[in-house]
């Protein structure tokens, strides 16, 4: 990016500022000063916790998707039982 000289953010954009001139800015209105390092050590954490945020929405669907039809299975088996043991019991007693 740039060549080590200290930035401004003005409407959206970082402006490169050379030395002599860093003075006259501080007197006019305070800013936040930036070099190009500490902007692409920014953009890399949060690209990195974007990359967190999106593996952990991937892996919560996975598990979602996986267990819906885990629970339905185990429910349909237990009803399935029940229904099962009942209707022996009576045809047993019918007998």
């Amino acid at each position: 990016m740039g060549d080590g000289y200290p930035l401004i953010y003005l409407n959206g954009n970082y402006i490169n500022i050379l030395p002599n001139s860093i003075y006259n800015l501080k007197k006019l209105a305070p800013v936040e000063f930036k070099n190009w390092k500490q902007i692409e050590e920014e953009e890399h954490r949060q690209e990195i916790e974007e990359q967190k945020e999106t593996n952990d929405k991937i892996s919560n669907t996975i598990v979602l998707i996986i267990m819906i039809p885990v629970i339905v299975i185990i429910l349909t088996i237990v009803c399935l039982r029940g229904c099962l043991s009942n209707l022996c019991k009576k045809d047993v007693s019918k007998q």
